[in-house]
């Protein structure tokens, strides 16, 4: 699978602001999640998952991102395909970590912005775009971070929970930053 430089989707991607779903008292969240995507419908379809860097497919933290995302747009109703050609959408994914505030300065350009996590908190963050494979339009993006510290130190435990997190009521409203226990 050959990764598409990201294209600007103009002031569709433009972030909204931050909003909670948690209330101002409680206490901060433990998970963030931004989507950015136009204001169209994303139908079900067959989907190829895999990493933004080719280099990196076996590495652990990122297999376990692939499988990670590939369970939930499993569970929307998509289905994941192995062969790119097969595919009518491509989805790339990676799973880093770093702080907060340095996860959300790297994202794609729609993602960017300030976090509602304590900026300087050791992070890991989940970024994922989907595409159509004809033209390679960008679909629907997405990037998800946490401060929650990983059981037995390994990031990749956190795939799934930061997956879940980012997919939470796909699409999702373009731009607007939504908290998870």
């Amino acid at each position: 699978m050959k990764t598409i430089p990201f294209v600007a989707l103009g002031t569709v991607m433009l972030l909204a602001g931050c909003e909670s779903i948690l209330p101002v008292s409680a206490s901060p969240p433990q998970t963030e999640a931004i989507r950015a995507h136009p204001d169209q419908p994303i139908t079900p379809a067959t989907i190829a998952i895999g990493p933004v860097n080719l280099a990196r497919a076996d590495d652990p933290l990122v297999r376990a991102a692939v499988a990670a995302v590939s369970n939930e747009v499993r569970a929307l109703g998509y289905t994941p395909v192995a062969d790119v050609r097969g595919a009518e959408l491509l989805g790339t994914v990676n799973l880093t970590t770093g702080t907060a505030s340095v996860l959300a300065a790297n994202a794609p350009p729609g993602l960017r912005g300030t976090t509602t996590l304590p900026p300087d908190a050791p992070s890991t963050g989940l970024v994922v775009e989907i595409r159509r494979r004809s033209d390679a339009s960008l679909l629907w993006q997405g990037r998800a971070a946490t401060f929650r510290r990983p059981p037995n130190g390994d990031p990749a435990t956190l795939a799934g929970p930061l997956a879940h997190a980012l997919f939470l009521g796909f699409p999702g409203q373009s731009g607007r930053t939504i908290r998870a226990p």
